[in-house]
């Protein structure tokens, strides 16, 4: 609205009274202040809105950036807790080589066997495998044995230090006597254990 268009509001020949003037004043004064807004400090609150919606979403991802730091570091600190338990003396194999750790394995396996009433038909040593700074080494022993035999086999070998434990197992029951509650089971368990090799040691 301009001052001509407020004006032509006002009879020919007649003053514009003091009120009339009064409110064009303050309409001219709003146009004004709208255009400066529009022109302004329009522009300036969304440049400064815009500012700290980006400052926010930055400050965010920093503390999500720093949450998962703090995580990775928890992470590898129990990782590390978790290497110097398992290269503990107390849960490796007493041996400087791959193949002395068969044999250490293999005659704790005996003993267990023995203990339970059980008799192994035979161990296949399994190729070593690096774990780091350690070496896994492994049997696969076949046995027949009932499930109580069983059960008791596998507690055994869960208590036993040096720490040994079964990678993988393989249970059948033979046919016609599988409804039988303590009926013979034929078994087969990769048994493993870690063991520090000596640098040049097989």
């Amino acid at each position: 609205m301009t001052m001509v268009t407020a004006l032509a509001d006002v009879p020919a020949g007649l003053p514009a009274s003091r009120p009339r003037r009064r409110l064009l004043a303050l309409a001219l004064l709003a146009v004004g202040v709208g255009g400066l807004w529009l022109g302004a400090v329009g522009p300036l609150i969304d440049g400064i809105l815009e500012r700290h919606e980006r400052e926010t979403a930055q400050i965010a991802l920093l503390q999500r950036l720093r949450s998962r730091g703090a995580e990775a570091q928890a992470l590898r600190r129990q990782l590390d807790a978790l290497e110097r338990e398992l290269a503990s003396p107390a849960l490796l194999l007493g041996a400087t080589s791959a193949s002395q750790a068969g044999a250490q394995l293999q005659a704790i396996l005996r003993r267990l066997l023995d203990a339970e009433g059980l008799t192994a038909g035979q161990f296949q040593p399994l190729p070593p495998q690096n774990a780091g700074t350690l070496t896994r080494v492994a049997l696969r022993v076949e046995m027949r044995a009932t499930l109580t035999q069983l059960h008791a086999l596998l507690r055994g070998i869960e208590a036993q230090r040096p720490l040994i434990s079964v990678g993988d197992a393989l249970v059948a029951t033979s046919r016609g006597v599988a409804s039988e509650a303590d009926a013979p089971l034929t078994v087969r368990l990769d048994v493993l254990a870690m063991v520090r090799v000596e640098p040049g040691r097989e």
